[in-house]
């Protein structure tokens, strides 16, 4: 058995039609209203003409604002799935919400659909340098239709995103669609979320360059797969210094100079740390070697690239020498980044277990960027204990891939996507990071802020959205932008998202089995 989609349809069309001739009405009728108010506007209008054109303008409004045949076709609309659901499922005793899920559930089962309505989304950035990302994907994998055509405001902070949607009216009233009228506290995610040591600072303790907490199942460590590492530069004291003091004074790579307090002649690495440390911008790490007083101090800069120059006020009666450390692949990154070399022919492969909820949606980012003359290609997806993807309820595999011929040389992109796991996981999930298309023979890919983070949805929209930590949180006065766009073209599917809140299978080709 199965519902009778004709005989529900036609009713629901005709109905349908009611509602949309019952909507025009009043503006047919105000309309000819505003004729009227014409006639009567200017100077010579009397008190007493202008209080008898006041009762038409009310009369209007209570005309237009009449619901009772409304709410009677849409009541009877609700009442005609219960009743096709019963006439197939004898035992039903559902509500009409209920009844709807069983009426999808057999129009999917049975590849019926109505005709869509055509939804998009616009997230931009005009200031700040976290990443805000949406998608309009629901949970189930199907793009939602009950969007409203609106735009938001945003209000930024250290902490997150206040989202805020248009002013709504009621599904019944005649200016409807408006705003949803919806409010979305969307909190900034740390790099990584979800995914261990998703920054690759975390070198494994066992092995040199190999990433903590990730299993390599294609690449040589140390070869293949390597790690950018932290700068260094030394500072020598020599001549058997016994007085003084002196001063490190560090360039930037945007030339911002600045200059420590006075160091003592016998300092030791904590106290020289403190002293580069309390600049604004420089992140350090200082170990002390040698035979005192002619120490040597290895300064290792935890952050992008190293000063441009590093020199020395000395007022020590000894000889203060800085230099350069060993020559190291910095590659740019916030803190330490995964660099694979190409051989032209490897597609490495790395994965992390997960441990992730089923029917859930996650945003997931990465940075990276290429030597001048790298490519391949590079895919992040999910995948089971047999490394099969992992799709969602819709049959859209959970992957996103990225042409390495077309990220920057000079900083690194953000490759972003949704991934939706089904309502049933397997026992095992993990994300897997490879090349699907070899890195040409010596190149460089640099891999950075690997994240997986659980994404917010606005109301019951089906709307995600998630915010992450990129260069810097955002702050207050930061300016980030959304709106939405629904043409509204499917006037079935309209109205059962205007009273029910319930979207049916739908197709935006023209191959609808369900014509409105």
């Amino acid at each position: 058995m199965a519902i009778n989609y004709t005989l529900l349809f036609d009713r629901i069309r005709a109905i349908v039609a009611a509602l949309d001739t019952q909507q025009a009405i009043p503006a047919t009728i105000e309309t000819a209203v505003d004729d009227v108010l014409t006639e009567y506007s200017g100077s010579l209008v009397t008190a007493a003409e202008y209080s008898a054109v006041q009762a038409v303008v009310a009369s209007s409004r209570a005309e237009r604002n009449q619901g009772g045949l409304r709410n009677a076709l849409i009541n009877l609309m609700g009442q005609e799935v219960v009743r096709q659901v019963v006439a197939d499922v004898l035992t039903f005793r559902g509500s009409t919400n209920e009844a709807i899920t069983e009426l999808i559930r057999q129009m999917k089962a049975d590849s019926e659909s109505v005709d869509a309505c055509t939804t998009g989304i616009s997230v931009g950035t005009a200031s700040g340098k976290a990443r805000f990302l949406g998608s309009l994907i629901d949970v189930d994998g199907v793009q939602t239709e009950r969007v409203f055509a609106e735009t938001a405001a945003i209000t930024a902070s250290s902490t997150g995103l206040a989202i805020t949607t248009q002013t709504r009216v009621q599904p019944t009233d005649p200016d409807w669609p408006a705003g949803s009228q919806l409010s979305l506290s969307l909190p900034v995610s740390s790099i990584g979320g979800l995914v261990a040591n998703g920054t690759f600072d975390a070198e494994s303790t066992t092995e040199t360059y190999y990433p903590d907490l990730w299993q390599v199942l294609v690449g040589t460590v140390g070869t293949t797969i390597i790690q950018t590492q932290y700068s260094t530069q030394t500072v020598t004291l020599s001549g058997d210094p016994t007085e003084g003091w002196y001063n490190l004074t560090l360039t930037d790579a945007d030339g911002n100079v600045q200059t420590t307090e006075p160091i003592a002649w016998n300092a030791e690495a904590s106290t020289i740390e403190s002293a580069i440390n309390s600049l604004t911008g420089w992140d350090v790490d200082v170990a002390t070697t040698g035979t005192a007083p002619n120490l040597v101090h290895t300064i290792t800069f935890n952050q992008a690239g190293t000063p441009s120059t590093l020199t020395v006020h000395n007022e020590t009666d000894g000889t203060i020498t800085p230099a350069a450390g060993s020559s190291v692949d910095t590659g740019g990154s916030d803190k330490l980044a995964m660099v694979w070399v190409g051989n032209g022919s490897e597609l490495t492969s790395l994965e992390q277990r997960m441990t992730l909820q089923p029917s859930t949606v996650y945003a997931v980012a990465l940075r990276l960027k290429r030597e001048a003359a790298a490519t391949g290609v590079i895919r992040l997806r999910l995948v089971d204990g047999t490394n099969t993807v992992l799709d969602d309820d819709a049959g859209t595999a959970n992957t996103v891939s990225q042409d390495v011929s077309t990220v920057s040389t000079s900083a690194f992109d953000w490759v972003t996507a949704f991934f939706r796991t089904p309502s049933v996981l397997p026992d095992v999930v993990k994300l897997n990071i490879a090349l699907t298309t070899a890195l040409a023979n010596t190149k460089k890919l640099y891999i950075d802020s690997l994240t997986m983070v659980e994404a917010r949805q606005l109301g019951t929209l089906g709307a995600w959205f998630a915010l992450i930590e990129g260069d810097a949180p955002p702050a207050f006065g930061d300016s980030y932008s959304l709106s939405f766009t629904n043409n509204r073209a499917g006037n079935i599917q309209t109205r059962f998202v205007r009273h029910f809140g319930r979207q049916l299978p739908s197709d935006n080709s023209g191959s609808e089995t369900i014509l409105d």
